[in-house]
């Protein structure tokens, strides 16, 4: 009988760790819900008989869990914004090919450059996000 214990640390996060995003962080709507919630935690769970620790504990799982829902909201609403413009895109070059006008195609540059917008601050993140893999190795 053989036994082999792999004591290396491994290499990098696993992919589905958590991490907060610094773009909830400047979001002023997001930042009123956390306030909210920390208040609506503290009105309900603090009295005598809970200690200091407990509730801190508890609170940083609370506030845990209300960032990754807002995180979740914040994608589909920029998945669904993403949509839309695309499927107005389609829309407008059709109208463009059968009757062309200048402000048709203005309209569909600008949708153009919108879309690319949030392509673009999505690969920022994504290559922060990677810089500071590298950094925790």
């Amino acid at each position: 009988m053989k036994l082999e214990i792999n004591h290396r640390k491994k290499s990098g996060r696993s992919p589905k760790t958590w991490r907060l995003k610094d773009t909830l962080l400047k979001n002023e709507w997001a930042n009123q819900a956390i306030r909210e919630e920390i208040k609506k935690y503290m009105e309900t769970n603090e009295n005598e008989n809970t200690t200091i620790q407990t509730l801190w504990d508890a609170a940083k799982a609370v506030l845990r869990g209300k960032y990754i829902a807002l995180q979740v909201y914040f994608k589909k609403l920029e998945k669904v914004q993403v949509q839309n413009l695309t499927a107005h895109l389609k829309q407008l070059e059709g109208e463009q090919q059968e009757h062309p006008k200048l402000s048709r195609r203005r309209e569909i540059i600008k949708i153009g450059a919108e879309i690319s917008n949030i392509e673009i601050k999505e690969t920022v993140e994504q290559i922060n996000e990677t810089k500071s893999w590298f950094f925790e190795k």
